[in-house]
């Protein structure tokens, strides 16, 4: 029987596996004898059966060492687990100081000018520490229990003012822009460290730091409005405006994180 080479070289595999005696195994051998590239073909063949035939007979894992395969990888997902919180929680503290900070320089630098003018510094001053200590409250405990003070600080820093002049909508539409920018430029980044889990509670803490940066930012208006001295400009477009920024803050927390799933801790 005589084969052709390339059918030999294309089914050395299917050749090598068939029983010693079988006459088609037989004459593809015998062919080899003289032919090298089939020779190397069959031996390809046979080393390819040999090492499926070693595999087919491997023992399966023994249940021992499964269990404690599986053990390994929980303990490690354990401790990437609290590697990542306890990240996020050294972290934090930059995040309280940050802010703070923030606001301290944003009042200082908007106000450095009118530092001369007397008694208003020392009241704007107070209410810019206040609305510092209220977002450092927020962020350090994650309530919004401190915001309720943000009204009443508002509405009282508002009646402080003096003057027979009106309410002056023309000064007043730039304060009340002022007061939307301040809240917006401290909200935008929070939402950015909220997703990186260094804000704990975002839906309580940033409502409380929105309104406390409006507040901050009505201290700065106390010494730089461009309004003339009047006892109905700070109610109008001072006070108002933070009342409303901080509902506002209440409806957009409530849209961007009540919804969101809480990560899951793992715990060994």
């Amino acid at each position: 029987m005589k084969t052709p080479c390339a059918e030999i070289q294309r089914e050395a595999a299917g050749l090598a596996s068939l029983q010693a005696d079988d006459p088609e195994r037989r004459a593809a051998f015998a062919h080899a004898d003289a032919c090298a590239d089939c020779a190397a073909a069959l031996a390809e063949g046979g080393a390819v059966l040999a090492v499926m035939d070693v595999a087919l007979r491997s023992e399966a894992p023994r249940p021992e060492a499964l269990a404690r395969a599986r053990q390994r990888l929980a303990l490690d997902e354990a401790a990437r687990g609290h590697a990542v919180p306890a990240r996020r929680a050294r972290a934090r503290p930059v995040v309280v100081a940050s802010v703070a900070g923030v606001l301290l320089a944003e009042w200082a630098l908007l106000t450095a000018r009118h530092w001369t003018s007397g008694r208003g510094v020392v009241t704007s001053l107070m209410l810019a520490l206040a609305a510092t200590t209220i977002s450092v409250a927020a962020l350090r405990f994650g309530g919004i229990s401190a915001v309720m003070l943000v009204p009443v600080l508002s509405l009282g820093s508002a009646v402080l003012g003096g003057g027979d002049a009106g309410p002056q909508p023309g000064p007043g539409a730039r304060c009340a822009l002022e007061l939307a920018l301040a809240t917006t430029l401290l909200l935008v980044p929070l939402v950015f460290a909220s997703r990186r889990g260094l804000v704990p509670q975002p839906e309580k803490v940033a409502p409380t730091l929105g309104a406390a940066a409006a507040l901050n930012m009505q201290a700065v208006l106390q010494l730089g409005c461009h309004a003339e001295p009047s006892s109905l400009h700070p109610l109008a477009f001072h006070a108002a405006p933070v009342i409303l920024l901080s509902a506002a803050c209440f409806v957009i927390a409530k849209r961007l994180f009540s919804s969101r799933p809480r990560p899951t801790r793992i715990v060994s």
